[in-house]
């Protein structure tokens, strides 16, 4: 049987930090238990109080004497509207508004809609056993990750690993290994999300940023035992699962996205590799990749993608067609195998010390799975990257790279033919974003079974699984259907569709607009539906109208 915590998650957030409570860390004289309920349980009662106060004070004051003591209520009534807004906007996790315009109200509806959302009622399991408490449902989950998280034991890293140039120097070593310093540590924690929601530990980014001053020394030399000295992480290293679903009323786990919930001073950590890790990609992934690099912009995938797309649709003439394949990978970051990561920091050229800190972040990882606020369940995984962990896009690309060399080198011996829009243009074999994969090569049989040799190649070595249910292609005007038909026999069960969309945009824009933008124009619609009247207020709904133009 799957046991939970006995209690909800102790929590800080920026509304205790302000209060008496936050102040008493000075002294040591605060304690977990029970500390939400103090600090907030009783403000709507102090509100009503203070107003009911202030009303009496109102009526008695005929000749201003009570000037002084109104002044005074009216300001502890405030203080306490703020500490009620900014609980709630905590809590309702609305990123593009912020508390200062009273809009309680609407945070208190978003949270409690939010809390609706995320409550799981009931899912099937893996035998099609309907699970509707808390521990049946986590028994499920915990089943669900662990086999997700369970390495396949590959082999065969080298059919991969061969196609991957050496390109990390001597001089981007000795700056990843250098030694860590304070104000590395302090820059990764200004880069956090205050009121992020917190790991197990339930404390909050925004706690060590306003009180750094009394626990800065003691987190960084936590930090340096790690980076520098090489101790254990894994008793920091405990992680919680949140279930978010991808769709309305889900039934299944499979429609949840893992999203994982670590504590803070481990997010320090990763966030100081990562920002070292950051600094020299760009000069190692090659400019198929635009996700996480700086100066690589989604817009330039975007634009390039749509540029083919219409060479596609409007080539009519010729005897040589070809395809764009948009892949759907099923689980990409959860099925990343560990030692497919390894394997290629150490063909790029990164130093032993640099990956030996890299995989001690993500080798040493617990996962235990948050049921409707309680914790279950306690999972040891053997691969995977966590969806949340600031070092786990960085790495997803760097395994990425492994798919982008297989496919130069096969462009680079002519087993595969780019898209060339224009005479002297450069062929375009393949666009990656994360894991959002766009291929293109001519439609013929030969070229369509190297392409499945190098996927499958890539999927047995990093663990990657591609769903061709969800997975299109589209050919150029002048294929044949003889061709299409002998292509998606090769392929698999995949759509031939020219209407899906890459990176939430359409591919094609054709005659159709209304067709094409319908969606956006529901969107924006939906979201601006109302206006909340009831809840906002002006200042929030002019917000509103900025976040969504």
């Amino acid at each position: 049987m799957t046991h939970g915590s006995s209690s909800p998650p102790f929590t800080t957030d920026s509304n205790s930090l302000g209060s008496a409570w936050g102040t008493s860390i000075r002294s040591s004289q605060w304690r977990r238990s029970g500390v939400g309920f103090k600090v907030f349980g009783h403000i709507p009662k102090k509100i009503q109080a203070k107003r009911k106060t202030l009303h009496s004070l109102f009526l008695q004051d005929t000749d201003g004497r009570h000037g002084a003591e109104i002044n005074r209520l009216r300001k502890d009534l405030n203080d306490l509207l703020d500490s009620e807004e900014i609980f709630w906007n905590q809590r309702s996790r609305v990123q593009w508004l912020k508390e200062g315009d009273r809009n309680t109200k609407f945070f208190h509806h978003r949270a409690s809609k939010r809390k609706k959302k995320y409550t799981i009622l009931g899912i099937k399991d893996e035998n099609g056993t309907w699970c509707d408490t808390n521990e049946t449902i986590a028994g499920a989950a915990i089943q669900y990750f662990k086999d997700i998280y369970t390495s396949s034991q590959p082999s065969c890293f080298n059919d991969v690993i061969g196609a991957i140039p050496s390109r990390v120097t001597n001089e981007m070593n000795e700056e990843l290994i250098k030694e860590f310093t304070k104000d590395e540590v302090l820059t990764a924690l200004k880069q956090m999300h205050p009121t992020k929601a917190p790991g197990p530990d339930g404390m909050s980014a925004v706690f060590f940023q306003k009180y750094w001053d009394i626990v800065g020394a003691s987190v960084s030399n936590m930090a340096f035992n790690v980076l520098n000295s090489h101790i254990s992480i894994a008793d920091i290293n405990k992680t919680n699962i949140a279930l978010v679903p991808k769709k309305s009323s889900p039934t299944k786990m499979a429609e949840f996205r893992p999203i994982s919930l670590s504590n803070v001073i481990y997010k320090i950590i990763a966030k100081v590799l990562s920002n070292r890790l950051k600094a020299v990609l760009p000069q190692i992934i090659t400019e198929n990749q635009s996700a996480f690099l700086s100066e690589r912009l989604i817009t330039d995938n975007i634009l390039v993608a749509f540029e083919i797309m219409h060479y596609l649709n409007n080539k009519r003439e010729g005897k040589e067609s070809f395809m764009a394949v948009k892949l759907d990978m099923s689980k990409a970051f959860d099925r990343v195998e560990w030692g497919f990561i390894e394997a290629v920091m150490e063909k790029l050229g990164f130093h032993e010390r640099w990956i030996g800190l890299i995989m001690h972040c993500i080798t040493t990882v617990t996962y235990s799975i948050l049921i409707n606020g309680t914790t279950y369940g306690c999972i040891s995984p053997t691969r995977g990257l966590r969806q949340g962990d600031p070092l786990s896009p960085y790495l997803f690309i760097l395994c990425a790279e492994g798919l982008s060399s297989l496919f130069n080198r096969a462009t680079r011996t002519r087993e595969l033919s780019g898209i060339s829009i224009c005479h002297g243009s450069p062929q375009v074999s393949h666009l990656f974003f994360a894991d959002d994969s766009l291929l293109f090569c001519r439609a013929s049989s030969q070229e369509c079974h190297k392409l499945t040799e190098i996927l499958s190649r890539y999927e047995a070595a990093s663990g990657q699984k591609i769903n061709t249910d969800k997975s299109f292609v589209f050919f150029s005007l002048n294929t044949t259907q003889e061709t299409k038909n002998e292509v998606l026999d090769i392929l698999g069960p995949m759509q031939d569709s020219r209407h899906s969309k890459y990176l939430g945009l359409p591919s094609i824009i054709g005659k159709s607009k209304n067709e094409v933008f319908v969606e956006l124009k529901e969107k924006v619609g939906r979201k601006l539906s109302g206006w909340k009247e009831k809840m906002l207020s002006m200042g929030g709904k002019e917000v509103l109208i900025n976040a969504v133009a």
